[in-house]
């Protein structure tokens, strides 16, 4: 079950859930109830902790876990629509 909110966002913020929305061809609330989603996941007591020996930094593996799961979330989208 879901539920409505209302959130006040910063701009940019805004403008990148604007964009991605625009280029996925999806509703800005999915986009953003998808970014809530990943962030509870990274945020949670139960979240594993990310380690590799390919990277120095944990800010370099959340930003290629997020590129990961963004071109899966396109490439679902896309094949939803017959793409």
């Amino acid at each position: 079950m879901s539920e409505h909110i209302t959130l006040e966002v910063p701009e940019a913020i805004m403008r990148l859930a604007q964009e991605k929305a625009e280029r996925t061809g999806r509703p800005m609330e999915t986009v953003f109830a998808e970014w809530l989603e990943r962030a509870a996941w990274f945020d949670s007591e139960a979240a594993i902790p990310l380690y590799t020996p390919f990277f120095d930094n944990t800010d370099e593996v959340v930003k290629a876990m997020q590129a990961l799961l963004d071109s899966r979330s396109e490439q679902d989208h896309t094949e939803d629509n017959g793409g």
